[in-house]
């Protein structure tokens, strides 16, 4: 789970599991404002989703590919199930 903290300096997005803050793909953790650090909470919360799908069909496991298609349809695009 990732929330996006403001500090003295500007904006950043921390790993609320492990407390590390998390990188764009220039290596940037600090933002000047929160729409680019929401954007990178997006992308990072993306990616975690793709992996976790991915590990998934690779077990064949489809009841759990189902709860994570569930999970992520409310999660992007804010509809119940």
């Amino acid at each position: 789970m990732y929330q996006v903290t403001k500090t003295n300096d500007g904006f950043m997005v921390v790993d609320k599991y492990t407390g590390d803050y998390i990188s764009d793909e220039h290596g940037d953790n600090l933002f000047e404002s929160e729409r680019e650090a929401q954007k990178l909470m997006t992308i990072a919360r993306m990616q975690e989703a793709i992996i976790e799908m991915f590990k998934a069909v690779e077990e064949g496991d489809a009841e759990t590919i189902a709860h994570l298609a569930l999970q992520y349809k409310r999660l992007f695009i804010g509809e119940s199930a």
